[in-house]
C-alpha cells in the first residue's frame, strides 16, 4: 500500500467523492491538531495511508 493517499485512491477503493472529500478534510484536522502545521493548506490533498486508517478504523491492504 502507498504511504500517501489522495481523494481520487479512496475512490478507487470504492468511497464516493463526497465521502472521500470528508475523509481526506478529517485527516488533515486530526494532522493538524497533532502538530502537523503544513496541512493548514487547503490546497493540500494527500495525506498519509496511516492517518486514513485511524479514521476508517481499518487497515488498507
Amino acid at each position: 500500500m502507498q504511504k500517501i493517499m489522495t481523494k481520487i485512491d479512496l475512490i478507487q477503493l470504492g468511497y464516493s467523492e463526497y465521502m472521500a472529500k470528508k475523509i481526506i478534510t478529517k485527516a488533515k484536522k486530526l494532522l493538524i491538531k497533532e502538530g502537523f502545521d503544513y496541512y493548514k493548506n487547503r490546497k493540500i490533498g494527500k495525506v498519509p495511508t496511516q492517518t486514513i486508517e485511524k479514521i476508517i478504523g481499518t487497515k488498507l491492504l
